[in-house]
């Protein structure tokens, strides 16, 4: 599977992609921009009033660039964290703080904001959007 543009140009040979810097993107196939692989992503916490150190849950590879509900800043988990078993009773989405019991793992988002901020990558401009998938 290859990505193509409008005028049948290839692009590239997935929707993602990794930037100079080792980043992971994802690609919108509409505008053809680059974009955050994983978008408005929830935080949790181990408390049931979403107060305290926050947390990123669930499986994101080290690299892939994602954003926080409510919070556009460009991250990343860095390549030698961990993650390690969390009790969550409480996650920040959609505007709210809502309660929730279970374990998962888990890294503090702390330390996903990159030294220095993270732009998306422009590899995509000069094609013509939308962009679609050909089978070889």
């Amino acid at each position: 599977m290859r990505v193509h543009d409008a005028t049948g140009r290839f692009v590239s040979n997935d929707t993602l992609f990794a930037d100079a810097q080792g980043l992971v993107w994802s690609v919108d196939i509409e505008t053809g921009r680059s974009k955050p692989v994983f978008q408005d992503v929830s935080s949790y916490f181990e408390t049931s009033d979403c107060t305290g150190e926050a947390f990123l849950g669930g499986t994101f590879p080290p690299r892939y660039v994602f954003t926080l509900a409510g919070d556009p800043t460009f991250r990343r988990r860095p390549d030698t964290q961990m993650r390690a078993l969390r009790q969550f009773k409480s996650f920040f989405s959609e505007g709210r703080c809502r309660t929730t019991q279970f374990e998962s793992h888990g890294l503090p988002l702390s330390n996903t904001v990159p030294d220095s901020p993270v732009s998306p990558p422009t590899h995509t401009d000069g094609f013509t959007p939308p962009f679609h998938y050909e089978f070889d």
